[in-house]
C-alpha cells in the first residue's frame, strides 16, 4: 500500500508539532511507501521508505506559491498512492477533493478540535473517514467518523522505574495554561488534600505558557 500524508510541519525540533514525525514512522512501518507533503520542512530522521515534498513555508513561500506546489505534488503522487491521509488539517482534504475523485481515491482526515467550521463541513463530506481521538473531540456526529484513542507513545512517555519517586510525589500538569485545560481542577484538589491531610501528601506542578504566548507559533 501506498499512502499520500499531508501535514502542517515535519520537523523533529519544534516544540508544538515535533510529534508529527513519530506519526509518519510509525506509518512507514506499516505501508510500502509513504509520500508526505507538508506546509513546512525541516530536520526530521526518517525511514527509506518516506518521500518528503514541501509547500515551501520554510523558504519563506506565500499562500499563492504554497497553493500551487500543493496542487502540483498532488497532480505527480495522487495517481501512485491508494490513499491520502491529512493530519488535523481540513483544507488539505477538501482541496484534494477534485484529483482524489477524479483518480478515485479515498480520503481519511485525523481531526480532534471541538471547533466547527465551514472547511471542517467540507472535509467531512469530501473523506471517507474521519479518525478522532474520543467521541468529545470531533464536534460533528456522523458515521464516518471513527474514534481511535490518543495515539500517545506509552513506552516513550512511562515514568523509569530506576528512578526514586519524589517524596510527597509529585503530580505534574504538561500543556498551555489555558481554562480549556481546567487546571483549576488540579488547584482544587491540591486545596482538597491540604485540608484533608495537612502537609501535602501530593506535590503539584504545571509545566506550560499561557496561551496568550503560545498562539502566534502554532
Amino acid at each position: 500500500m501506498k499512502v499520500l500524508m499531508m501535514v502542517q510541519q515535519l520537523d523533529e525540533t519544534h516544540w508544538l508539532r515535533g510529534f508529527t514525525v513519530g506519526w509518519v514512522r510509525a506509518l512507514a512501518a506499516e505501508v510500502e511507501h509513504l509520500h508526505v507533503l507538508t506546509l513546512e520542512d525541516g530536520p526530521a530522521t526518517l525511514p527509506a521508505n518516506v518521500t518528503v515534498a514541501s509547500m515551501g513555508k520554510e523558504q519563506g513561500h506565500g499562500r499563492a506559491k504554497q497553493l500551487a506546489a500543493y496542487y502540483r505534488t498532488l497532480a505527480r503522487v495522487v495517481p501512485r498512492v491508494d490513499w491520502l491521509f491529512s493530519h488535523m488539517t481540513p483544507r488539505y482534504t477538501w482541496l484534494a477533493t477534485p484529483l482524489a475523485q477524479l483518480h478515485r481515491k479515498p480520503q481519511m482526515l485525523w481531526f480532534t478540535h471541538r471547533q466547527v467550521s465551514t472547511e471542517l463541513r467540507l472535509a467531512l463530506a469530501a473523506a471517507r473517514w474521519v479518525s478522532t481521538a474520543s467521541p468529545q473531540s470531533f464536534p460533528l456526529a456522523h458515521r464516518k467518523v471513527q474514534v481511535l484513542g490518543h495515539g500517545i507513545d506509552a513506552t516513550q512517555f512511562a515514568p523509569d522505574p530506576f528512578t526514586p519517586l519524589d517524596q510527597p510525589p509529585l503530580v505534574l500538569a504538561v500543556g498551555r495554561i489555558t481554562p480549556i485545560k481546567h487546571h483549576h481542577v488540579l488547584l482544587q484538589a491540591a486545596a482538597l488534600l491540604r485540608d484533608q491531610h495537612g502537609d501535602p501528601p501530593v506535590q503539584f506542578a504545571v509545566a506550560g505558557a499561557p496561551a496568550a504566548l503560545v498562539m502566534p507559533n502554532t
